[in-house]
């Protein structure tokens, strides 16, 4: 049987100190290409509001997948924790009211600009 690639998880612990947000899927394009300079600060506080409530949920699906991964037995196996992981992940994103791309590019915004890392990481204080 053929397997067909499938975005991996960013297996990242994300202990939200130090961390304010994580990628769902990796990116075929570094963060730089990712975010564009014009739109880095023009997120509304409810798209940051709506990225920090997600961010907080991913985190959490993220630590309960990271350690079933670790236990994974084989490849096949890790391979299936990871999308049901993914699948998760982009649901709850979905639910937020966001895009996965729309997360991804907050993420890739706030990496490249401290400003608004930081403005970013208020709301995920107050979502946690």
């Amino acid at each position: 049987m053929k397997r067909r690639p499938i975005p991996m998880l960013v297996l990242v612990a994300v202990a939200m100190v130090g961390t304010p947000f994580c990628p769902v899927l990796a990116q075929s394009k570094p963060p730089q290409e990712m975010a564009q300079p014009d739109k880095m600060a023009n997120y509304s506080d409810g798209e940051l509001k709506q990225y920090a409530s997600a961010a907080v949920q991913v985190a959490e699906i993220n630590r309960d997948y990271t350690s079933k991964l670790q236990a994974a037995g084989t490849p096949d196996q890790q391979q299936a924790i990871r999308t049901e992981a993914t699948t998760k992940m982009a649901a709850v994103i979905r639910k937020k009211g966001l895009s996965v791309q729309k997360y991804n590019e907050i993420y890739n915004a706030a990496s490249a600009d401290p400003k608004l890392a930081q403005r970013l990481n208020s709301f995920i204080k107050k979502a946690q």
